[in-house]
C-alpha cells in the first residue's frame, strides 16, 4: 500500500514540475525579450550606439541576466518531460517506434536524394549559363542528377 501511495505522488508531481518549469521558462524568456525590445531604440545607428550604451546598460544587463535562468528552466522542463515519457516503454516494445523509424528513413532517403538531384540540375544550369565551369562538368552534373532522380526508383521496382 505504501509503495502505491509513493508511485501515485510521483505521478502527480512530475506533470506539475513540468508545468512549473514551462511557465518559469516562458515568463523569464518573455520578460528578457520584452526588456531588450523596450531598451533598444529603433533609431539607433552608427556612432549613436556608443553614446547610448554609456547611459542605458541597466535594462539590457537585467535582460541578459534573465536569459541563463530561462535556459535552466527550459532544460528542467525538457528533463521532466523526458523522464515522464521514459516510463512509457510499451510504445517502444510494441513496434510503433520501429515502424516510425522505417517510414522516416524511407521518406528522408527518397526526398533527400531527389532534392540533391534537383539542386545539381540547378547548379549545372547556372554553370552552363555563366560559363563558370567547363562543359564537361556541366554535362557530367546533368547525368549524375538524372541518375539520382531516376535510377533509385528503377532499382526499387526491380528489386521488389
Amino acid at each position: 500500500m505504501k509503495q502505491q501511495v509513493t508511485l501515485t505522488r510521483q505521478a502527480v508531481r512530475t506533470p506539475r514540475a513540468a508545468a512549473v518549469a514551462g511557465i518559469i521558462f516562458s515568463v523569464l524568456f518573455t520578460t528578457s525579450m520584452v526588456l531588450i525590445r523596450l531598451a533598444l531604440p529603433e533609431e539607433l545607428r552608427g556612432t549613436d550606439i556608443a553614446d547610448w550604451l554609456q547611459g542605458n546598460t541597466t535594462t539590457i544587463s537585467l535582460a541578459l541576466t534573465l536569459v541563463p535562468f530561462a535556459g535552466i528552466a527550459f532544460l528542467w522542463f525538457v528533463g521532466v518531460v523526458r523522464s515522464r515519457l521514459g516510463s512509457m516503454d510499451t510504445l517502444i516494445k510494441s513496434g510503433v517506434v520501429t515502424f516510425g523509424r522505417a517510414i522516416m528513413y524511407t521518406i528522408t532517403n527518397v526526398y533527400g536524394v531527389r532534392m540533391a538531384g534537383v539542386f545539381m540540375i540547378s547548379l549545372a544550369t547556372i554553370w552552363m549559363r555563366t560559363r563558370v565551369m567547363p562543359r564537361v562538368f556541366v554535362f557530367l552534373t546533368y547525368a549524375l542528377a538524372f541518375l539520382l532522380l531516376v535510377l533509385r526508383s528503377s532499382l526499387a521496382i526491380i528489386y521488389k
